[in-house]
Order: structure tokens, then C-alpha cells, then sequence
């Protein structure tokens, strides 16, 4: 008959403990490779291992919301190998990663013994566990934080924002254009912009004009051939503006020995045009037109004139 030997501590044993294992404890030595576990705050899955479980009495923290649950006691059910094989699924593996920022972390909670305690065991935890594929937690956990109405807010007030600044930038254009539409109006390369803008909002920019690229030359003040006491007067003005313009009016002064002022007259385009130019009354581009009209002669005391082109 085959005998038991029976052992019997020796005096200088350590003591054992006594205590029996909890339940955590005892299903986590169960012969297992890896579980699927939910935490049961923010219900993140996750993947323990055995050698996990064994390390923290089947006590694991949550890399999420850094909870601490028992991985056993919310373990998720799997189904069976060979549902698994009929559906073409694949037995879950702790060696396989999901895409997942989610974490979990084995922490030793008050059930454990102090590290100090022992010299010659330890326990390392592998690479930090992986989130179920299937399971997104950031937007349940953003909710939980912060509610839907703050996460649409968050979303929805820089485009609010963006929105109200452009409409302000945009009216604040459109009051500069209005204000300084005659002026601008009056740049070649600005007026292309300007003109469509003022048809729409209804500023008025007037005709394209600039007065310093006209010039009179050959001015001559004569005695009229046909009637007494009148004057005749003849010059060539010139556009030299790249644009047809307005005509410009004639200032005529006459002066004494003195340079005081004896008599003056301002002369409109259609006062000394001829009426092949008086119907368009505008200035052809880069020519040069020939100017001739009378006047009633000022008198002897005027020995001098001048002649101002004026807009």
C-alpha cells in the first residue's frame, strides 16, 4: 500500500496566513489567461490578465477616471469558443492592442500586504492595458464632466465668435469706403473696387478727374478783328491723364502795374468749348484741344493777365 508522507512545519517556518482567501482573491488564482472587465464609473472595458488579477486580489484601477473596482466582481461575459469559431470571431488574446487612448492600471488597494514586507517576491505589471475597440469613452466622459450643453457650447462659440468678428470687420469696410469714397474714387487702381461697392451701397464717388495733368499753353489775349472793346482770347490745353476726364473751368484774371487784381472771371467748359464738345463735355485721353473765346476788354489799367485751370 502506498503511504502519504505528511510534513510537518519546522520551528523556524515563517508563519503562514492563516487568514482564508477572499473571493476576489480565489477567483483571481483561477487557471485564466484574461478577462474583460467594465469599470463601473465610467464603463470603459477593459483586458486583465491572471498574472494581473493574482498581483492586487483581482484589484485593478481604471487608466480613465482612476477608479479603483474589483476586475472580477464586473467582469463582462464572453461568449464561447465555439460561437466564437461559428461566427469567425477571434478568442480574445492580452497580447492584442486596441486603438484606444483609454488606459487601466493595476493598484494594490488596502487588502494588500506592504511592499517592505517581503525582500525575495515582486510583482511587475506588464504594458498598461488596452480599451475594447468597440468602446468610445471620451464622449461619455466629457458628458459626465461637463454636460452636452458645455460641449456644444465649446464647439459652438468660436464659430459664433468668428462669425460676429467678420460681420464687424465687414461693416467697419464698408463705412471707410462710404466715407472716403470720393477720394478713393478718384485712384485709377482703387476705382475698380470702389465703383461695384458704392452701386451697392450708394455712396456717390463722382467722375475721375485730376486737374494737375492738365496744362494750358500758347495763351494770347488779343484786340477782337470785329468789334471795339473786345477781346479775344486763344490757348491749347492738354490731357495728359491716361483717362478721359472732365473739361476744367478757366479762372482769367487781369492785373495792374501793381499786380492788384482789375478784373477776373471764372469760365465754365461750355463758355469756351466748341459744341462738338459741349454735348460730352469730357476731356479725350493724352490730347490736346484748341481754346477760343471772346470777352468785354477790362480797360487800359489792365497791362497783365493770368489764366488758372480749376477743377
Amino acid at each position: 500500500m502506498e503511504q502519504k508522507k505528511v510534513h510537518f512545519p519546522a520551528d523556524d517556518d515563517e508563519p503562514s496566513d492563516l487568514k482564508p482567501p477572499t473571493p476576489s482573491a480565489a477567483r483571481a488564482a483561477a487557471p485564466r489567461r484574461v478577462i474583460v472587465t467594465r469599470c463601473p464609473q465610467c464603463k470603459v472595458t477593459f483586458f486583465a490578465t491572471a498574472a494581473q488579477l493574482k498581483a492586487a486580489s483581482g484589484a485593478v484601477r481604471c487608466g480613465v477616471c482612476q477608479h479603483i473596482f474589483d476586475a472580477l466582481e464586473h467582469e463582462e461575459k464572453t461568449p464561447e469558443k465555439d460561437s466564437n469559431t461559428a461566427t469567425g470571431a477571434q478568442p480574445l488574446d492580452a497580447s492584442q492592442s486596441v486603438s484606444s487612448p483609454a488606459k487601466a492600471q493595476v493598484s494594490p488597494t488596502g487588502e494588500l500586504p506592504s511592499p517592505g514586507l517581503s525582500d525575495n517576491k515582486s510583482t511587475t505589471v506588464g504594458n498598461p492595458l488596452h480599451v475594447d475597440a468597440d468602446i468610445n469613452p471620451l464622449p461619455e466622459l466629457l458628458t459626465a464632466r461637463f454636460g452636452k450643453k458645455k460641449i456644444s457650447t465649446l464647439y459652438s462659440a468660436p464659430v459664433f465668435t468668428r462669425s460676429l468678428v467678420a460681420v464687424g470687420i465687414l461693416c467697419l469696410a464698408l463705412q471707410f469706403v462710404f466715407t472716403f469714397s470720393k477720394q478713393w474714387g478718384q485712384q485709377p487702381h482703387l476705382r475698380s473696387v470702389i465703383v461695384p461697392v458704392c452701386s451697392v451701397i450708394g455712396c456717390q464717388i463722382g467722375e475721375l478727374q485730376n486737374i494737375a495733368l492738365i496744362t494750358s499753353e500758347s495763351l494770347s489775349v488779343s484786340a477782337h478783328g470785329s468789334f471795339q472793346d473786345v477781346l479775344s482770347i486763344r490757348l491749347m490745353l492738354t490731357n495728359h491723364a491716361a483717362f478721359a476726364q472732365p473739361f476744367p473751368k478757366l479762372l482769367l484774371r487781369f492785373t495792374d502795374t501793381a499786380g492788384n487784381s482789375v478784373a477776373q472771371r471764372l469760365f465754365e467748359p461750355k463758355e469756351y468749348l466748341a459744341a462738338k464738345f459741349t454735348n460730352h463735355n469730357r476731356f479725350p485721353a493724352r490730347q490736346a484741344v484748341r481754346v477760343q473765346f471772346d470777352i468785354m476788354d477790362p480797360g487800359e489799367a489792365a497791362v497783365s493777365y493770368t489764366l488758372d485751370i480749376r477743377k
